[in-house]
């Protein structure tokens, strides 16, 4: 157990002097509203980077290291996609529809052989409510082939495009937070996901010529999951942290940038079998077009 703590706080650190390598110039600024509304640009476009080391060990390698080793699988999963962004106004906030323009993806290992996804595997729109704080509800999601249906990433997006915002008058120094959860269904498994997030106000920065707001952010996640797979009963439970930074722009009352890095681990099990560990990590990017 004292290599997986050791292991553990490694890739905490790691992801901590990730998020702080960034190179901005913070400057602290007066109470400013900090709140979701109708954008000025009311077109964007965002293209989301979305890569997660997946590593599954067997019970036989539980007591030596989550990393590859004999019985045990390591894969890379890679998601590209692009979202074009419309807005309606609703009476108590907007309704936004985003439409996939652009997507493609990978999933596997040297080894094993890697599955490619292409456009087709997921197509047409994530349509959702967002008040002035954040994601309200979820109203429809895009259609997703089996392969694109096992990546959480269009589940989640919707919070990520629009995280969580005090929805009035903060300053440099202030900090709030909120929950969110979100659930999903894809290869016979049900997945239900919770964040609880904390979010503080670093300051004002130039990013790209913009004058945005650099946000801070840190996660607690759980993930548990149950269903069929092939007739054989399974389930997984995943916990661990997502933190990064988020900038975002006043002005324009959207999303400019977000790099966000996860460290999340727990177990799978499936029926007649020892439960074996898996962790999920790697970073997801989110930048809107200039």
């Amino acid at each position: 157990m004292g290599t997986r703590r050791t292991n553990r706080h490694w890739a905490i650190a790691a992801a901590i002097a990730a998020v702080c390598a960034f190179p901005t110039t913070v400057f602290a600024v007066p109470q400013i509203i900090v709140a979701h509304g109708e954008p000025a640009d009311e077109r964007p476009t965002y293209h989301v980077h979305d890569t997660m080391a997946i590593t599954i060990a067997s019970a036989d390698t539980m007591a030596t290291t989550i990393a590859l080793a004999p019985g045990g699988i390591e894969l890379t999963a890679v998601a590209i996609t692009s979202l074009r962004l419309a807005f309606e106004e609703e009476s108590d906030g907007m309704r936004v529809v985003a439409e996939i323009v652009d997507f493609g993806g990978s999933v596997g290992n040297p080894e094993m052989g890697m599955q490619t996804l292409e456009k087709d595997d997921a197509q047409g729109e994530m349509v959702f409510l967002v008040g002035s704080k954040g994601v309200t509800e979820s109203v429809s999601r895009p259609d997703l082939s089996d392969d694109a249906g096992q990546f959480s990433l269009f589940n989640q997006l919707p919070h990520d495009l629009f995280p969580g915002l005090p929805g009035g008058a903060v300053e440099a120094g202030d900090s709030w937070s909120d929950s969110v959860v979100w659930r999903s269904s894809a290869g016979g498994m049900a997945t239900t996901s919770t964040a609880s997030r904390a979010y503080g106000l670093v300051g004002d920065t130039l990013l790209d010529g913009r004058s945005v707001l650099e946000i801070s952010l840190l996660a607690e996640v759980q993930i548990s999951g149950s269903g069929s797979q092939g007739g054989i009963a399974t389930s997984q439970y995943i916990e661990g942290i997502v933190m990064g930074r988020l900038f975002w722009d006043p002005e324009d009352r959207l999303l400019h940038y977000a790099e966000l890095h996860r460290d999340l681990r727990g177990s799978a099990s499936m029926e007649g079998r020892l439960p074996g560990e898996i962790a999920l990590m790697g970073p997801q990017r989110i930048a809107r077009d200039q």
